[in-house]
C-alpha cells in the first residue's frame, strides 16, 4: 500500500489542491467578476472621447484646409474689383474635382451671382434669400467663417463656408465666395469614427440639428435633445448615459473649435456592458468547472499520480542511461526527488549540446543571421559580426533595422514565404569599418522546425571581394595581353615608315635652306613649303612618342626595388608641379602622418604612377579648383587619397577608365591610369575611384607597408 500511495506524495497533492490551486481560484476570480465591469467601462468609455475627439479634430483640419484653398483664390482679386477669368476658372476646377464641395457660388456686395460652380442654373442671377444672412455677416465680419442654415423646405440644415474677397486685408467685401459644402462627403468621411460595428458618430449644429449621420441618413435634420448637446456647445467634453433616437446609448461629446459643430459618438449601452456580461458569465461557468475537476481530480488522482510520476521518471532514466554517468531511480526517497535529479542531469547535458553547437556556429567561416518572424535577430556568430562592424555590438534580440538594409530586404523576401521556397542569393557592395568596399555574397532562406513550419529567417553571407577582384585580374590581363601582341606588332610596322619619314622631312629641310640661300626665294610659296616641313616634323615626333608608349605599355620593366617613404615622394611630386598648380590658381591641401610611411617598390615607376593621378586631378579642376591629398594607414595598409572638385566621372564611364586607350580628355591617349593601374597592381597595391559628376572625383591607392628597420636587417 506504501508502494502505491506513499505518505509524503498524497500529503503533497492534498495540500497543492486544496490550498495552493482552490482557494487562490475562488479568490481571483471573485476580485475578477467584481473588477472587470469598472475597468471595461472605463476603456469604453475612453475610446468613445477619444473617437469623439478625433471626429472633432478631423473636422476641424478638414474645414480649415478647404476654406484655405478658398482663401488662396481669393487673393488673387484682392487689388480688383470685379472677379477675373482665373478666378472662374479656378473655382469651376476646385468644385469639379473635389467632393468636398457641392456649390460654389461667386456673389457681388449687392447678392448678384456672378459665377456659379460647378455648373450654372439658367435664370439665376440673385443670390438665393436663404443665403443671404450669410452674405450680410460675410460683409460686416470681413473674414472667412462657416456656417449652418436651415429653412422650412429643407430637411437637412445646410453647411456652408464664405470667403470674402477684399481690395486689401481686413478691408471693405466687394465680393466673396459661399460654397456649400457636400453632406455625402462629410458622412463618408466620418465612417472611421465610430467604435464598434454598432457605434455611430453625429455631426451636431448650434440648435442640435443631426448635419451628419455615419450610419443612418433619415435621422440627418432631426433635433437631438440632450443634456449631453447643451453642455457640449457650452465647451466642454465628457460623457453620459442617455436616450437618443429612442434607444438607451453611451454618449460622448466634444465641441469643434473654430467650427459651429459638435460632435457626438454613440454607443449602445447592450455593446457597453456585453464584454462585461460575457467575462463575467465566463467567470462564472469557468469556476464551476474548474470546481468539479477539481474535486474529481483530488478524489480520483490520488492513486493516478503515481503512475505519471513513475512513466516521467523512467523515461528520464533512459535519457540518463546514454549519458556519461547513471544513478538508481530507487535510492531516493521519493520519486519527486529522482524525477528532478533526471531533470537537472537533462538540462546540463542540453547546455553542453547548446554549447557545442554555437562553438561549431563561432568557427563557421561564412556569417550566419537568424531572425523570427517578427524581424527579431535570433542568433549571430562571430563572423556575421565581423563582416558588419558589429563585432562588440549586441545584435542578439534587436530588431533586424540594426543591420544594414540589403540583409532587411532579404528578410521581407523570405519570411512570408512557404516552406518549399528555396531561398534568394545575390551580391551587395558593403563598405567596412575603414571605409573599404567590401562584394558580399548572401543567400537568405525560411528557417524550418521538425514539422517543415516556417519560424524564421536564415541568413548566410561571405566575402568575395578578393575572388570578384582576381576575375577582374585576369580579364585585364587576357585584354592586356591582346593589346600587348597588337602595340608590338603596330610598333614594328609604324617606327621603321616613321624613321624614313624623318630622315626624308630632315633632308628636304637641309636641301630647301640651301635653295634658299642660293636663290633668294621670296613669296608666299616658301613660307607655306616650311610650314608644311614644319608639321611633317612635329607629327613625325608625336607619332614616335605615341609608340614609345605603346612599347612601354607593351613591355614589362624590370623593377629596380628600394625602401622609400612615400610622404616624401608624395612632397617631391607636388613640388615639381607647383608651378603649374599656381598658374591655374590651384589650393592644395596636404594630410599627412607624423610618422614616415615606409613602402618597398621601384621609386621611378611609383613616382610616374603618381604623376599620372596628380595630372588628372589638375587637368580635371578648373581655374582656383581644390585637391586634397592624403596619406593614413588603415587595416595594415597605406592609402593614398587623392580627391579633387573637379567635373566628376559618369557611372557609365567608371568601369573603363583603367582599360588601355580609353580616356574621358578628348587629346589623351587613354594609357596614363592604365599604366598606373599596372605599376601599382605589381607593386602588390590596388586602386579604387570614387567619383559623381559636378563633385569631383576622389583616388584612392594602396600600398603595403614595411619595416624599414627589420626589412635592412633582413636584406
Amino acid at each position: 500500500m506504501k508502494k502505491i500511495l506513499p505518505a509524503r506524495l498524497t500529503k503533497r497533492f492534498i495540500v497543492l489542491g486544496l490550498f495552493l490551486i482552490m482557494i487562490p481560484l475562488f479568490v481571483i476570480m471573485y476580485l475578477g467578476v467584481m473588477s472587470s465591469k469598472g475597468i471595461m467601462d472605463n476603456q469604453t468609455e475612453n475610446q468613445a472621447i477619444q473617437v469623439t475627439k478625433n471626429l472633432s479634430n478631423q473636422t476641424t483640419n478638414l474645414f480649415e484646409y478647404k476654406k484655405k484653398l478658398l482663401e488662396n483664390i481669393s487673393v488673387t482679386d484682392r487689388l480688383t474689383n470685379h472677379a477675373s477669368e482665373w478666378t472662374r476658372s479656378a473655382i469651376t476646377d476646385l468644385a469639379v474635382n473635389d467632393a468636398f464641395f457641392q456649390q460654389i457660388y461667386l456673389v457681388s456686395q449687392d447678392g448678384r451671382i456672378l459665377h456659379q460652380a460647378p455648373t450654372n442654373q439658367e435664370g439665376m442671377d440673385i443670390l438665393p434669400p436663404k443665403l443671404q444672412p450669410i452674405l450680410d455677416e460675410l460683409k460686416w465680419r470681413r473674414s472667412s467663417f462657416s456656417s449652418t442654415i436651415v429653412t422650412k423646405n429643407d430637411r437637412v440644415p445646410g453647411i456652408f463656408i464664405a470667403v470674402p474677397i477684399q481690395s486689401e486685408e481686413h478691408g471693405e467685401v466687394h465680393s466673396g465666395f459661399i460654397a456649400q459644402v457636400s453632406p455625402d462627403f462629410l458622412q463618408k468621411n466620418s465612417k472611421q469614427n465610430i467604435v464598434g460595428q454598432d457605434g455611430r458618430s453625429f455631426l451636431l449644429d448650434q440648435d442640435g440639428s443631426v448635419l451628419i449621420d455615419t450610419n443612418d441618413n433619415k435621422s440627418m435634420g432631426l433635433r437631438l435633445t440632450s443634456p449631453a448637446v447643451e453642455e457640449g456647445y457650452s465647451g466642454r467634453t465628457g460623457i453620459r448615459y442617455e436616450s437618443v433616437l429612442q434607444e438607451d446609448v453611451l454618449i460622448a461629446y466634444s465641441p469643434v473649435d473654430h467650427l459651429p459643430f459638435l460632435s457626438v459618438t454613440t454607443i449602445p449601452v447592450d455593446h457597453v456592458n456585453a464584454a462585461t456580461k460575457n467575462l463575467t458569465f465566463s467567470l462564472i461557468m469557468g469556476l464551476v468547472v474548474l470546481t468539479i475537476a477539481v474535486t474529481i481530480l483530488l478524489y480520483f488522482s490520488v492513486r493516478w499520480v503515481i503512475k505519471p510520476i513513475n512513466a516521467l521518471t523512467e523515461e528520464a532514466n533512459q535519457y540518463v542511461q546514454g549519458g556519461k554517468w547513471k544513478f538508481n531511480l530507487l535510492q531516493e526517497k521519493d520519486e519527486v526527488k529522482t524525477l528532478s535529479k533526471a531533470l537537472n542531469y537533462m538540462a546540463t547535458s542540453l547546455k553542453e549540446k547548446e554549447r557545442y553547437l554555437q562553438l561549431i556556429l563561432g568557427s563557421f567561416p561564412f556569417g550566419v543571421i537568424t531572425m523570427d518572424p517578427l524581424g527579431n535577430v535570433t542568433s549571430v556568430n562571430d563572423k556575421a559580426k565581423q563582416l558588419l562592424n558589429r563585432k562588440h555590438k549586441r545584435l542578439k534580440g534587436k530588431s533586424i533595422s540594426a543591420l544594414p538594409v540589403p540583409l532587411k530586404e532579404h528578410f521581407e523576401t523570405c519570411k512570408n514565404a512557404s516552406s518549399d521556397f528555396e531561398g534568394i542569393e545575390d551580391e551587395y557592395i558593403y563598405r567596412n569599418l575603414y571605409g573599404r568596399k567590401l562584394v558580399l555574397r548572401r543567400f537568405s532562406s525560411p528557417l524550418l522546425d521538425e514539422k517543415g513550419q516556417v519560424i524564421g529567417v536564415v541568413t548566410t553571407f561571405w566575402d568575395i571581394t578578393k575572388v570578384r577582384q582576381l576575375e577582374q585580374h585576369i580579364q585585364r590581363s587576357e585584354q592586356l595581353a591582346a593589346i600587348g601582341q597588337m602595340t608590338a606588332g603596330l610598333a614594328h610596322e609604324v617606327k621603321n615608315p616613321l624613321g624614313t619619314i624623318q630622315m626624308a622631312s630632315d633632308l628636304i629641310e637641309s636641301e630647301f635652306k640651301e635653295l634658299e640661300e642660293g636663290y633668294s626665294f621670296k613669296g608666299k610659296g616658301p613660307e607655306t613649303i616650311k610650314e608644311a616641313l614644319n608639321d611633317i616634323q612635329d607629327e613625325t615626333d608625336r607619332m614616335n612618342e605615341l609608340v614609345k608608349s605603346f612599347l612601354q605599355f607593351s613591355r614589362e620593366t624590370k623593377k629596380e626595388e628600394s625602401i622609400f617613404d612615400l610622404t616624401e615622394l608624395v612632397n617631391e611630386i607636388l613640388h615639381l608641379l607647383s608651378h603649374q598648380m599656381k598658374q591655374k590658381k590651384i589650393e592644395i591641401n596636404t594630410i599627412f602622418p607624423e610618422e614616415q610611411a615606409f613602402v618597398k617598390g621601384d621609386r621611378n615607376q611609383i613616382t610616374q604612377a603618381l604623376l599620372n593621378v596628380f595630372l588628372n586631378s589638375m587637368d580635371a579642376v578648373d581655374q582656383q579648383g581644390k585637391i586634397q591629398v592624403a596619406i593614413e594607414k588603415v587595416d595594415q595598409q597605406y592609402v593614398l587619397e587623392v580627391m579633387d572638385d573637379g567635373v566628376g566621372i559618369s557611372q557609365s564611364k567608371m568601369k573603363r577608365i583603367f582599360n588601355p586607350f580609353y580616356s574621358t580628355k578628348q587629346e589623351g591617349t587613354g594609357l596614363g591610369l592604365s599604366i598606373t593601374h599596372d605599376i601599382i597592381n605589381n607593386h602588390g597595391g590596388y586602386m579604387e575611384v570614387e567619383s559623381e559628376t559636378g563633385v569631383g572625383t576622389t583616388m584612392l591607392i594602396y600600398l603595403k607597408p614595411i619595416n624599414k628597420g627589420s626589412n635592412e636587417e633582413g636584406e
